[in-house]
């Protein structure tokens, strides 16, 4: 087996808990009109043209003004994104901590605008911690685009059959696995140091 001396982490629902329905659920008293509301309003796809770097404040005056009844609830996309973070995710932080202390070299690979992850790395410090990391909202690219990939690999200098991959969707580790890396499905942290050690990794 090839060892492994590289880790590649993603960050929301790896290390950071992150929903919508956090802030929504406090907005909407109605259950059904908050699934419409993020079904067609406010959506993942919506969500993701902020990743890849659009200007927050033209994307919400745009969606506001397509849909002027949820105005306000629009602009607390903006206003209120922080309480979508639902904390941290269990373990990960400890993980990461040991796996470097272990000798392994730590990369980022995340879908996230760069003001929201900079936001967030003075809340869990464990962010500050890579070697490298590559943002969706720095360089236009998103998971499971495979150029977001090689654009890590080109800056961290790694072996691809060398390293291994983290994500919480199965595409982004389809997608990593296409380019020759190991990959992890992420579930919670005990399944990864289960996964990991059946790589090879050693966990402290």
């Amino acid at each position: 087996m090839t060892s492994i001396d590289h880790v590649v982490f993603d960050m929301g629902n790896v290390f950071v808990r992150w929903d919508r329905r956090n802030l929504y659920a406090k907005i909407f008293t109605d259950p059904k009109e908050c699934d419409w509301f993020l079904d067609h309003v406010a959506t993942l796809a919506f969500n993701h043209t902020l990743d890849m770097g659009r200007d927050w404040d033209e994307a919400v005056e745009t969606l506001a003004g397509a849909h002027p009844k949820y105005r306000a609830e629009i602009i607390a996309y903006r206003d209120r994104w922080a309480e979508m973070i639902g904390g941290p995710v269990p373990g990960t932080a400890d993980l990461a901590r040991g796996l470097r202390a272990g000798g392994y070299q730590l990369h980022l690979l995340s879908n996230v605008a760069s003001n929201r992850f900079y936001e967030l790395e003075e809340h869990f410090p464990v962010l500050k911690m890579f070697t490298s990391k590559v943002l969706s909202g720095d360089v236009r690219l998103a998971k499971p685009e495979p150029e977001i990939y090689r654009v890590l690999q080109r800056q961290a200098g790694f072996d691809p059959a060398r390293t291994v991959f983290i994500d919480d969707l199965p595409a982004n580790c389809e997608t990593a696995r296409s380019l020759g890396w190991h990959a992890v499905l992420f579930e919670d942290c005990p399944k990864a140091i289960h996964d990991l050690r059946q790589l090879g990794v050693l966990i402290p």
